[in-house]
């Protein structure tokens, strides 16, 4: 056995907040279609109940491409 950290597969809206430096209210922005703030290219969080109440979480990859893709198109931009 290996002493090496369990990586979670989900996270919950707290941590997809931290994990890019926003509110959880701006997240939830982010996937509202209705929202000056959405995002149409954000994942979209998932339920585990079998009728879509309960919290929300999100797969800690799709966040992390998500990040990785912003960034890239950040570093691409014509800035200057």
């Amino acid at each position: 056995m290996t002493n090496s950290k369990i990586r979670p597969c989900t996270v919950s809206v707290k941590e997809v907040a931290i994990l890019i430096g926003i509110s959880k209210s701006t997240v939830y922005e982010y996937i509202k279609p209705t929202s000056r703030s959405y995002k149409k290219d954000f994942p979209r969080p998932f339920s585990y109940s079998d009728d879509g109440v309960g919290p929300s979480r999100w797969k800690l990859e799709s966040i992390e491409e998500w990040v990785e893709n912003r960034s890239k198109n950040y570093k691409g931009a014509n800035h200057g």
